[in-house]
């Protein structure tokens, strides 16, 4: 697990750490936590070079390693001044990610596009996100009954204006504090001309991804590219850039390949595949008149092959702004694994939705304004294999193996989780 927090201690002012241990146990860790920042000619434009430009302060990332699967920890964020005194945070609690393969009820909340908006309905750039107060406050309220949340691009829509970050994480504290808060990128935070992002639209406002990618540490190996995956109890998440390149043969799709192929189906039943722009949908006019086409086209065939080859359970994506499920399909076709000779995927579009799985079946629920309905269930054929050849959960041999990384900050604090 990793924690991020926002300061205006540079390392050479304050050292930062993290001070943790289990919930009521004795033993105390303490972890160092690396600092970064970024400058505003780091900025590809305006207004986020110009008259959107906010200092960021420094951003502090600390690992807490060795946690035992599923336990209860608490910890609070420190800082230690030259004279030898110490800043505390308040105290926050977080639960350790299952081990591999455990067979018990995991539930994730998935959405895109959310931005943030001030909880006195002042009026401020951007002003269009109001809504995104009843999907932080419910998740606030259900909290106890999450297990993760993933937010896969369009992230604050500061486009540009920096202290609108602030704001967002300020606003997404209370749940990124205790749960893993995972992203993705969207269009809203990298996209800017001749800066390698794949459209070279202006939607990132001249941020060309940097706020994001410094403030969100993510589990990748580069951090420019921003596509990664991760592991959490029974799923294994591919997330990637759809604003980098992700045709066939392209360094992305070489590690869409290697994340779906790779996942042991015995410990990681669950296969998703997770991105911003969407594939296709039918709930807009926006594709068809600037693209003649429903869905974004590029690289489609491709991952859909992918998919198909691996048996990808479920595929997620945002941009569209509405709630949108299809039939299974491949190939834009509507088919079955009774009917038709290949393994289909089920696509998703979200504005907010929460997925609930167990090692044999999942349940996808579509909320809006405080209430959720039942959209969809299914059965994974890996997890069906996996149940009728074990009647019983094994209990972990040891720790899971590899570290865990952030994906968070916040003027408080964020967590994340990974295994991989």
């Amino acid at each position: 697990m990793t924690v991020t927090w926002t300061s205006g201690y540079s390392i050479k002012e304050a050292m930062p750490f993290v001070e943790w241990g289990h919930e009521g146990g004795s033993q105390v860790h303490l972890s160092p936590a690396g600092t970064l920042t970024f400058s505003r000619n780091s900025m590809c434009g305006s207004p986020a070079r110009t008259v959107g430009w906010r200092d960021p302060g420094y951003i502090h990332t600390s690992f807490l390693k060795e946690l035992w699967p599923d336990s209860l920890y608490t910890y609070r964020l420190g800082h230690r001044l030259p004279d030898g005194t110490h800043i505390w945070s308040k105290p926050y609690s977080f639960r350790a990610s299952p081990y591999p393969g455990q067979d018990s009820l995991q539930r994730v909340v998935i959405f895109g596009d959310l931005g943030k908006a001030e909880i006195d309905g002042s009026d401020e750039y951007g002003n269009y996100e109001q809504a995104s107060l009843y999907t932080t406050n419910q998740i606030i309220k259900e909290l106890d009954s999450i297990d993760m949340v993933i937010h896969i691009g369009d992230i604050s829509y500061a486009d540009g204006y920096l202290s609108q970050w602030d704001q967002f994480t300020a606003q997404i504290e209370p749940i990124a504090s205790s749960v893993p808060y995972m992203i993705g990128i969207g269009n809203h935070e990298r996209d800017w001309p001749d800066t390698g992002s794949f459209y070279g639209h202006n939607d990132s406002g001249g941020e060309c991804g940097v706020p994001t990618q410094t403030l969100f540490y993510l589990p990748a190996e580069n951090r420019a590219k921003s596509w990664y995956k991760t592991d959490y109890g029974m799923f294994r998440f591919c997330v990637a850039n759809s604003e980098e390149d992700w045709r066939a043969g392209s360094e992305q799709y070489r590690f869409i390949e290697e994340c779906v192929s790779s996942v042991d189906r015995s410990k990681q039943p669950w296969l998703v595949f997770l991105a911003h722009r969407v594939l296709g949908y039918s709930s807009g006019s926006w594709y068809e008149v600037m693209m003649g086409t429903y869905g974004e086209p590029m690289g489609r065939d491709g991952l859909e092959e992918l998919w198909q080859k691996y048996k990808v359970d479920l595929a997620v994506f945002g941009h569209i702004h509405s709630y949108e499920r299809t039939c299974p399909i491949y190939q834009a076709s509507v088919c079955s694994s009774q009917t038709f000779p290949v393994y289909p995927y089920l696509q998703i579009i979200i504005k907010a939705s929460r997925v609930e799985r167990d090692f044999v079946s999942f349940c996808v629920r579509a909320c809006r304004a405080g209430a959720c309905r039942t959209d969809r269930t299914a059965t994974s054929a890996a997890s069906t294999r996996r149940r009728t050849s074990s009647s019983s959960s094994a209990a972990p041999a040891s720790l899971p193996s590899g570290t865990a990384y952030p994906t968070g900050a916040s003027p408080g604090t964020t967590t994340s989780d990974s295994g991989s």
